[in-house]
């Protein structure tokens, strides 16, 4: 279990408050153990157990955290093992505050990452996770579990006064934002970089077209739930190697939040096989095992998942090619990881034109989509012409 988006380049004089908070949380310790490159965490073991306790960024509210825990808890409770549960101090809380910083611990789940759990540390510091092929047996598992985890949780959207703004209207402007700001980064360096050109074009296709698709179904079906939102390889771990469909636990919960199920859904297809029609009904079939789909939103998931994908590659270009010096090159693992979203984002985009076609092609041949095919009046077969 790893610290996936946390700096790792604090200052060491916050490195006695990170050992302060252990003490809140456990007083007696049987052993403390580093991670290397991850400054805001350390291992800890007590009572034989093992935790993770975490110094978080500087700035996040409280009741984000407590948001998380609750959701941990859920998922926990429904599942155990599913995901780490937080640790509570003497007097029942969950937090740690120290030095206006906020501290937790949570269990430490065994097991080992899926399809290796691939990550580049970036020159900030920070670490990203990339996408990386599972077998089918995992895939599965990914999807029950995440079905598992949105009927967990749906109490906590259940009777929330979230407006009657559908879910899938905020991933539109969300994404708009996000394609906006990325392209101040990244059309600077187009010229030389043909991954960006690449990225440019097909975000130039996606969007009007995802928008049009989720516009056209009344901006979908306003079901929400908590989605993990950061599915990725490195945040589902399996219990046994040999067995390779024990997916164990779910990590990584950083940015769970409300938004329709099938973003969760698009993005295990996206990062654990690269988007296709065979994995995108494979992971319908899966998730369908614990929780109904509706047909109306299967037929969304090339549009959700072709508006994840703009926003993921274009993070992920930056990642691999923002503020590098002409010429340099960026590793190796994140180029291979924006190819990678760039070509499910392609598959996706073409999905979402082709499901468009036909009812274009019914609407230039004059006739409603699905509906009778117009007919021009007979006319009465003439005669020869007569002559003067």
């Amino acid at each position: 279990m790893s610290d996936r988006l946390s700096p790792t380049t604090d200052p060491p004089a916050t490195e006695p408050d990170l050992l302060q908070a252990v003490s809140m949380f456990f007083p007696a310790v049987d052993a403390i153990e580093a991670l290397p490159g991850r400054d805001a965490i350390v291992r800890v073991r007590a009572d034989s157990h093992w935790w993770k306790v975490r110094r978080w960024p500087e700035g996040i509210p409280r009741s984000r955290l407590e948001l998380i825990h609750r959701v941990l808890a859920l998922v926990a409770a429904s599942d155990p093992g599913l995901a780490p549960v937080a640790a509570r101090q003497a007097n029942d809380e969950t937090i740690v505050v120290h030095h206006r910083r906020l501290y937790d611990a949570q269990s430490w789940l065994p097991g080992s990452p899926a399809g290796g759990g691939p990550e580049a540390r970036l020159q900030s510091g920070w670490w990203v996770a990339m996408p990386a092929a599972v077998p089918d047996p995992v895939f599965h598992e990914v999807l029950r579990a995440v079905a598992g985890a949105h009927a967990a949780t749906a109490s906590v959207v259940e009777g929330d006064d979230t407006g009657d703004r559908p879910p899938l209207a905020d991933l539109i402007a969300a994404v708009t934002d996000a394609w906006t700001a990325q392209r101040g980064v990244l059309r600077p360096i187009a010229t030389q970089t043909p991954a960006v050109r690449r990225w440019l074009a097909m975000g130039e296709r996606a969007l009007p077209a995802a928008e049009a698709a989720i516009g056209a179904s009344a901006l979908g079906t306003n079901e929400q739930s908590i989605n993990h939102f950061g599915l990725w390889p490195a945040h589902v771990l399996i219990a046994d190697e040999s067995n390779p469909g024990s997916a164990a636990g779910l990590i990584g919960w950083e940015h769970c939040n409300a938004g329709s199920p099938l973003i969760d859904i698009v993005q295990a297809v996206s990062r654990f096989r690269g988007w296709t029609a065979a994995g995108a009904e494979m992971a319908i079939a899966a998730y369908s095992e614990i929780q109904p789909i509706r047909p109306e939103d299967r037929r969304l998931l090339p549009a959700v998942a072709a508006l994840d994908l703009v926003a993921t590659s274009g993070q992920m270009l930056i990642f691999a090619y923002g503020g590098r010096s002409g010429g340099e090159r960026p590793p190796a693992i994140l180029r291979e990881a924006a190819r990678s979203l760039l070509d499910s984002l392609d598959v996706a985009t073409n999905a979402l034109i082709a499901m468009d076609r036909p009812k274009r092609s019914a609407h230039d041949r004059g006739r409603r989509p699905g509906g009778p095919r117009r007919t021009t009046p007979k006319r009465k077969p003439r005669g020869p012409k007569k002559r003067r």
